[in-house]
């Protein structure tokens, strides 16, 4: 199961429901719901890679997927039939990956979350963004005293559609950030926004070396 930052995750689910289960440094809980339906299911498998994502694997070989720090779910359709013997992995370069038996013999399949996610949505809920970039290009980063990072964002959208860029921090309670920068360039029915941040060690800890476990934290950034 993904760790967030290290600290107790888990997922758990009853036969209508299904959820997240975190707590952070500070030993403060959050408890997120997944997954609700009124047909009794159950999840026989998690899986999770480094960005976050999860992919939960249904005993009918539907799929859910959902990301750390987000609220809900899409249900996914996997192309096998209900009694179907697959599993889900994710390998070393954050491919998904259905593995389903045959016979005696086992099978890999491609699976295109993404892709996925798009066709199960159109055409109830179409993107409402044209582009999203943003300059992380490290899953770790390591600062010390009095050293920052900026982070910056960019999003074009529809004009019709409010949307923002927000940092969602996990975990560490002593790495802050605050927005530096932030403007809206326009253009006939679409909009671009672009925001910074400075993320920084907070110095009023008279003593880091025992805070060691309120450092480390994730930070999801969503358009």
């Amino acid at each position: 199961m993904y760790q967030v930052a290290g600290l107790p995750t888990a997922v758990y689910w009853t036969p209508f429901t299904c959820f997240i289960h975190t707590k952070d440094s500070g030993g403060i809980s959050d408890t997120t719901l997944l997954y609700a339906t009124t047909t009794p299911t159950t999840c026989i498998q998690q899986v999770t890679e480094s960005q976050g994502n999860i992919l939960i694997l249904l005993a009918n070989n539907k799929l859910l997927l959902g990301k750390i720090g987000l609220k809900s779910t899409v249900q996914l359709d996997s192309g096998f039939s209900a009694d179907a013997n697959i599993t889900l992995v994710f390998d070393a370069l954050q491919e998904s990956y259905i593995l389903f038996l045959h016979g005696s013999s086992v099978s890999r399949r491609k699976f295109p979350f993404r892709n996925e996610v798009q066709s199960a949505l159109y055409p109830e809920n179409k993107c409402q963004y044209y582009h999203f970039e943003h300059n992380i290009s490290f899953d770790l980063y390591y600062m010390d005293l009095n050293e920052s990072l900026i982070i910056w964002a960019y999003i074009v959208h529809h004009e019709a559609f409010k949307e923002d860029i927000q940092v969602f921090m996990h975990g560490s309670t002593v790495i802050r950030y605050k927005a530096v920068t932030a403007s809206l360039e326009g253009a006939p029915n679409v909009l671009a926004l672009n925001k910074s941040f400075r993320r920084y060690l907070c110095t009023w800890r008279a003593n880091l070396h025992s805070m060691q476990p309120m450092l480390t934290g994730l930070a999801i950034l969503p358009g």
